[in-house]
C-alpha cells in the first residue's frame, strides 16, 4: 500500500495594516525637500491643491506608499504620515502593478526610512 500525503498549504499572510503618525510640523519640510532624504519622486494632487490641502504622495519605486499632509492638530500644526497598507488602499498614482508582496517589501522599507529620518 502507497502512502500519499499532500503538500502543507502555504499560510496566508496577514494584510499588512495603514499605519498613521503624527510628528513635527518641520518633518513636512524635510520630506518634501526630497533628494537627501531619498524621496525623489512625489505627487501631488491637483484636487488637493484646488482646496488648500497641503499634501503630497511618496512615491517608491513607482508606487504611493505614504501621504504626507500639513494639518493642525490640538492648535498646532503637524505632519500626518499616513503609509498605506495595500494597494487598494492607496489613492493611486502608481507608474506600475504591484503585487501584495512586493507592496510588504516597499511598506516595511518605506517605515524604516521614515523612523530613521524622524530621528536623525
Amino acid at each position: 500500500m502507497v502512502k500519499t500525503t499532500t503538500a502543507p498549504k502555504p499560510k496566508a499572510k496577514a494584510a499588512l495594516r495603514t499605519k498613521n503618525a503624527y510628528a513635527e510640523e518641520n518633518f513636512y519640510y524635510q520630506l518634501k525637500a526630497g533628494g537627501e532624504c531619498g524621496w525623489n519622486d512625489q505627487y501631488i494632487d491637483p484636487k488637493d491643491s484646488t482646496e488648500g490641502t497641503d499634501r503630497f504622495y511618496l512615491k517608491f519605486h513607482g508606487a504611493s506608499i505614504a501621504s504626507i499632509e500639513l494639518m493642525e492638530k490640538d492648535g498646532e500644526k503637524q505632519t500626518k504620515i499616513v503609509v498605506f497598507g495595500s494597494p487598494q488602499k492607496s489613492p493611486g498614482h502608481h507608474d506600475r502593478d504591484i503585487s501584495q508582496e512586493e507592496w510588504g517589501h516597499l511598506f516595511e522599507d518605506v517605515m524604516l526610512a521614515i523612523q530613521g529620518l524622524y530621528q536623525v
